[in-house]
């Protein structure tokens, strides 16, 4: 009797989840089962994958939402990393170094010293344009990217979106 209700309960919780949206959790069963974008959801996402193991089977086979390379799009690492680590990235913006500020160079595809300074001397001279909307951290790197596609000469060999 208990495996009936079991069985049933977990029936129906596969067919609520299957009415939401994930991606921020990562590929595997649980970027398949959810796809919501909520805080809530993607814990449920990641346990998931965690439980099922699902992630390294899906990024070897390319199957459930992985790619063969299991790499996130540049986009969405980027989105994450601000909204993660915007305090300590804005202060390191506002001085022009820093590990953060370091690091998130390295996402605009930065990869040598030249080009690290050369991210982190614009996004200082221009930090107030960038951080004209600090409370939505979409419209705050959207206008980055606006700032750094106007300085794309400058910033020529990172991969400026």
């Amino acid at each position: 009797m208990s495996k009936k209700i079991l069985a049933v309960v977990a029936g129906v919780t596969f067919s609520a989840l299957n009415l939401f949206a994930a991606g921020d959790a990562g590929c595997g069963l649980g970027s398949v089962v959810i796809s919501k974008n909520s805080k809530g959801l993607q814990l449920v996402a990641l346990t998931t994958n965690g439980s099922f193991s699902s992630q390294p089977l899906g990024i070897t086979s390319g199957t459930s939402n992985c790619s063969s390379s299991g790499i996130v799009s540049n986009e969405k690492e980027i989105e994450y990393y601000v909204e993660v680590n915007k305090s300590e990235l804005l202060k390191d913006m506002a001085k022009g170094d820093g590990e953060s500020l370091d690091a998130f160079a390295s996402l605009y595809g930065c990869q040598t010293a030249s080009s690290k300074k050369e991210f982190k001397e614009i996004t200082k001279s221009q930090f107030e344009i960038i951080n004209s909307n600090k409370e939505n951290h979409q419209i705050w790197i959207k206008n980055l990217n606006t700032v750094l596609k106007a300085n794309k000469d400058k910033v020529h060999s990172c991969n400026v979106i």
